[in-house]
């Protein structure tokens, strides 16, 4: 983020998109992120990164590739 902010010579906003399932560690550093890098601001999303409570397998969810969850999954996870 600090190489793309030093880079960015015509100021445009740089905001950094977040999951809904991070841990409050994670907030932390992402905190010192944007302060150390005074990027422009967050998108908190509705996507995931976990997975958890699916019905399927876990090799039929590793071969849908990367991807969290998003939109009615989320409303039953006790998770978040």
């Amino acid at each position: 983020m600090t190489t793309l902010q030093l880079s960015n010579k015509s100021n445009k906003p740089v905001f950094l998109k977040i999951a809904p399932d991070l841990t409050l560690q994670q907030l932390d550093d992402i905190i010192d992120i944007v302060i150390n890098t005074k990027i422009s601001g967050l998108i908190a999303t509705n996507t995931t990164i976990t997975r958890d409570g699916l019905k399927e397998s876990k090799t039929e969810i590793d071969e849908m590739g990367a991807g969290g969850l998003s939109g009615t999954p989320l409303w039953i996870s006790p998770h978040l």
